[in-house]
């Protein structure tokens, strides 16, 4: 690459980031540093038109799930202003939640905040914020749940209570209870009273599987994943100087070339820069030993340090490392591996010649931070992480980590974890004793866990991603393997219905429900060798297969791990904190499974025709977004002369093309 006179302070512009640790003392405050993004402008909206509509004897309960760090308490805290502080309202600046604050009454809405983790049991804490927000004597209250719900709706009068559980910011480890059972109690009962009912799924009950199914049956499950982190840092962080997108273009291209596992989308990249993608990906593991770790502050205070770096410089994992270090060394379950890095860092990178050292100590620093998710790395991924390459011979720098992590393991072979699998790259990792405990007893569990279970937690993920996947789920009786849905193209809306048909080759698609006149498209979701046989039903109505990639023998004892940890109560009790470190690794790296097997490596069957997906459609946060891509071939080739429209043409507009047509009122 040519020598980069640039600095990144020529590329962006870096803004301060105020850093809340408690969002419920100051609600002007917390409004105030909350930046919105359209999923949660989206999300706000839609929970405050539930609260409008709550009535007497008609409560409603709603959850928020997410990985740590993403933003949960935040937006539950900023609920909690908009409604209980009428004077905040006219401070919401984006349009969208200000007409949904506006519908809700002119009056103060009465706000409990369950802290979780303060008392011992969380009836304790539900007893304690019903007190606070009425000003009673917590001892004067009943001690059951109904007693005390009783009492909310006694107070509340006609104005919805508004209930928020959420975990208290100032504990000092992870809340070691399963809340799950009394948490839908409270929500079952909210039903029949004036209140609105909302619930921050920590890790201890997030994913609301296995043990905790029955949130899955009270509560609406919204998902707030990591995609709106993009947008607040690359608009109210780091906003870029677009005219130096060109440049931003060359310095990814570059890093591409010389790092062939540098496998982030430019998008992501271009977004986050001068922030490194991998540091959004282990954050949340991060937070789980260190819970005062806040990702966009970090990034606003990182970012001024390296504004006079040249252009191709980032904010990498060893910023990351010295951030939080101090922190992350007084967790007990860390030790250990603190221990083996210390004896690494005296005995051998110490000992290196001073011009490589420095690159030996962001191996040793990338190798611990990368170990946190339980499952290790490669040498591939740490160049990749760390910036480590040769510019002349990227494979030099890829064989300059390997045979430093191979010195470690030769040097400590019982404090580093080195596993070599057919078709995989080695991956290592520091140890944790009671992680190799868990991963004992886990590979010992999944041996008795059907296969079958596998197609189950695929549909779990795909739920979770995609916020319009609107499949019934087998809880609420509904039917499980198809949905409508409708996509954009040329302008115009084409209704089309995606059917599920992973895991079983005896779907009657003969008996789907009708509507498959007014259906322009099907796609079929199905493994790499089922075949949907024609039906009289569906034969004219143009198929398209979604088949995945093979799982590899690695992904699927993965995925089968998941569901052991979802529902092995006796594992939850042997292993309390790391079960749940140990899920929430997991749900990670099943994430990234589905994207790879159905979006990475998967293929749309058109036409007899093999089509891969976009970069455009494998980041796309719907399933019509995906569709209006990924189906353009489709109708391109059955109507290739339909004509183009520049905005999505409704019912609105066809009628006006009639009535203006055919009426010869506007002939011209």
């Amino acid at each position: 690459m040519k020598r980069i006179n640039e600095k990144v302070k020529d590329l962006i512009e870096v803004r301060s980031y105020q850093i809340l640790h408690d969002f419920i003392s100051d609600p002007a405050k917390t409004l105030s540093a909350y930046y919105f993004t359209d999923v949660t402008s989206d999300l706000m909206a839609k929970w405050l038109d539930k609260i409008v509509n709550v009535q007497s004897q008609n409560g409603t309960a709603f959850a928020l799930a997410g990985y740590r760090g993403v933003g949960k308490s935040h937006f539950l805290a900023t609920l909690g202003a908009i409604v209980s502080h009428p004077e905040l309202r006219s401070r919401v600046t984006e349009a969208h939640v200000a007409a949904s604050a506006q519908r809700l009454k002119r009056t103060r809405y009465a706000v409990g905040y369950v802290r979780r983790g303060t008392h011992e049991t969380l009836l304790a804490e539900l007893k304690d914020a019903i007190a606070k927000a009425f000003e009673l004597d917590a001892a004067t209250l009943g001690d059951s749940v109904i007693d005390l719900l009783n009492v909310v709706a006694e107070k509340a009068g006609e104005v919805p209570f508004v209930l928020v559980f959420d975990t208290a910011f100032e504990r000092e480890s992870r809340v070691a209870r399963d809340d799950g059972v009394l948490l839908a109690e409270i929500a079952e009962l909210a039903t029949s009273l004036n209140m609105f009912v909302a619930v921050a799924l920590d890790d201890d009950i997030a994913g609301a599987d296995g043990i905790n199914a029955a949130i899955v049956r009270n509560f609406t499950i919204d998902y707030l994943d990591q995609e709106h982190l993009y947008r607040i840092v690359d608009t109210h962080i780091f906003p870029k100087q677009r005219q130096m997108s060109p440049l931003l273009h060359e310095i990814y291209t570059n890093f591409r070339e010389v790092m062939p596992n540098f496998q982030w989308s430019e998008q992501r990249f271009s977004a986050l820069y001068p922030l490194h993608p991998i540091i959004l990906e282990t954050a949340p593991f991060v937070r789980l030993y260190a819970p005062d770790f806040a990702l966009l502050g970090f990034a606003a205070e990182a970012g001024n340090k390296i504004l006079g770096r040249p252009a191709n410089s980032l904010i990498a994992l060893d910023e990351v490392f010295d951030f939080t270090e101090q922190t992350l060394r007084k967790v007990e379950d860390l030790q250990d591996a603190f221990a083996t890095y210390d004896r690494l860092n005296a005995e051998i990178v110490s000992n290196i010649p001073v011009m490589q050292r420095l690159q030996a100590k962001l191996i040793l620093k990338g190798l611990l931070l990368l170990s946190l998710d339980g499952d290790g790395t490669t040498a591939a991924q740490i160049c990749a992480a760390m910036l480590i390459f040769d510019e002349n011979n990227p494979q030099n720098g890829l064989q300059m980590v390997e045979n430093l992590l191979e010195t470690f393991v030769s040097v400590l072979p019982e404090q580093i974890w080195r596993k070599t699998e057919e078709g995989r790259e080695i991956r290592y990792s520091l140890k944790v004793s009671i992680k190799e405990s868990l991963n004992n007893s886990l590979n010992e569990a999944i041996a008795h866990v059907s296969p079958d279970i596998v197609p189950k937690i695929l549909w779990k993920i795909a739920r979770e991603r995609f916020t319009d996947w609107t499949f019934g789920d087998e809880t609420e009786g509904k039917s499980t393997n198809w949905t409508d849905s409708q996509i954009v193209w040329r302008g115009g809306l084409r209704r089309g219905r995606l059917c599920w048909n992973l895991g079983s080759d005896e779907t009657d698609w003969a008996q789907m429900p009708g509507n498959l006149e007014v259906t322009d498209w099907m796609v079929i979701i199905s493994g790499e060798n089922q075949i949907m046989p024609l039906t009289e039903n569906t034969v004219e109505v143009p198929r398209v297969y979604w088949q995945h990639a093979p799982l590899r023998k690695d992904e699927i004892e993965t995925i089968l791990r998941y569901h052991i940890l979802l529902n092995d109560e006796t594992l939850r009790l042997e292993f309390g904190d790391q079960l749940r470190a140990a899920g929430h690794a997991h749900s990670l790296a099943i994430e990234k499974i589905w994207n790879r097997i159905f979006l990475g490596d998967g293929k749309l069957v058109i036409e007899g025709f093999d089509f891969n997906f976009s970069e455009e459609a494998r980041n796309s946060q719907s399933l019509s977004k995906i569709f209006s891509t990924m189906l353009e071939p489709l109708f391109e080739m059955r109507f290739p002369a339909h004509p183009i429209f520049t905005q999505p043409l409704g019912m609105t507009e066809v009628s006006s093309l009639v009535s203006d047509l055919f009426s010869g009122t506007r002939q011209n």
